[in-house]
């Protein structure tokens, strides 16, 4: 009987190496330059985190500049596209929300220095909801700009297959946990996600208690980031924590506050839920 190894919760810190690799699977794009996708955990439950990681090897003699941002304008970067397990076509998180700010990478452009390997982490739950156990088939194209000194035309998408079993609230407290752990307060701007985003992203009610305390220790930087994602959750502990920040002395934190709370208002089917909020209006 095989074992499988799961690797720890530390490992769903954003982490960028510059070294020369040798990826099990590649993808060419043309004149020594190969890029390849693999999912950083396979053994996945609902709604846990899941991260990609991206590698752009360079095998020519002179630096090429590959394309990380989201391709929003059918120029460059990442191009992607999500089937979920029951068929459909996944619809992604909207462009200039405040719940996506969805960038895969930490800018525009990367260079990507001759005989070099560039690597990343992606947080794909930036992009889908990974809310149904099944079979996730995702499709990513990386296109680099024009004058990159790569190749000319795109890839044909390469096809990841993400397994998510059922969910599991025992390991998901586990996974908030140990994202909690690393929590620094800081974010650095070569990091495609930050662990903060790793737990806002988790789309479950057993978050609610870490992106409380999160709320608490650093409520004006991230109201946008946990006001989201405590309005997606939206239960009664979701909106009890949101409640709490109603007295807010900045402006805007009560703002934000408050317009998560009409939208859960808006599309709640739970009595208590809607009782709370309409206690908190007087």
């Amino acid at each position: 009987m095989s074992t499988r190894i799961r690797p720890t919760v530390q490992t769903l810190i954003p982490i960028v190496t510059l070294l020369l690799l040798s990826p099990a699977s590649r993808t060419q794009t043309g004149f020594g330059v190969h890029k390849s996708y693999t999912l950083l955990m396979t053994d996945l439950t609902v709604n846990e985190p899941v991260v990609l990681r991206f590698t752009a090897e360079n095998g020519l003699s002179h630096a090429v500049t590959v394309g990380v941002g989201d391709d929003i304008y059918g120029c460059c970067g990442f191009r992607t596209s999500l089937i979920r397990p029951d068929g459909r076509r996944a619809d992604p998180r909207p462009h200039g929300s405040a719940d996506s700010n969805f960038v895969l990478g930490p800018g525009p452009y990367i260079s990507v220095q001759p005989f070099a390997t560039y690597s990343k982490l992606l947080l794909m739950n930036k992009r889908y909801k990974f809310d149904m156990p099944g079979r996730y088939i995702l499709e990513v194209t990386n296109i680099d700009p024009p004058g990159s000194g790569a190749a000319a035309d795109p890839p044909h998408p390469a096809r990841v297959e993400i397994h998510v079993g059922p969910r599991d609230p025992a390991r998901l407290q586990q996974v908030c946990a140990g994202i909690e752990a690393t929590l620094t307060g800081a974010g650095s701007s070569e990091q495609g996600y930050t662990p903060e985003e790793a737990l806002a992203y988790i789309d479950d009610p057993v978050a609610v208690p870490y992106l409380a305390r999160l709320f608490e220790r650093r409520e004006t930087a991230l109201a946008p980031l946990v006001t989201k994602a405590l309005e997606r959750i939206g239960d009664a502990f979701a909106v009890d924590a949101l409640i709490s920040h109603l007295s807010s002395s900045n402006e805007q934190v009560r703002l934000q506050v408050l317009r998560a709370l009409e939208l859960i208002e808006m599309r709640t089917t739970d009595p208590l839920v809607r009782l709370k909020i309409q206690g908190a209006w007087q």
